[in-house]
């Protein structure tokens, strides 16, 4: 799960703010992995998030 072709899977999403309200349509729709997915990117940039 942490390498490039789990959590590293997805693109980085650059972030302006803070604090980011995630967002979906329904239940099992991404959103835990999608957040998760830019923490592993944020570390991997030495980004603190």
């Amino acid at each position: 799960m942490l390498s490039e072709d789990g959590f590293g899977h997805d693109d980085h999403i650059p972030l302006t703010k803070n604090l980011v309200l995630v967002t979906g349509a329904a239940s099992s729709s991404g959103k835990m992995s999608t957040c998760l997915g830019q923490i592993y990117l944020d570390h991997q940039l030495e980004i603190k998030s």
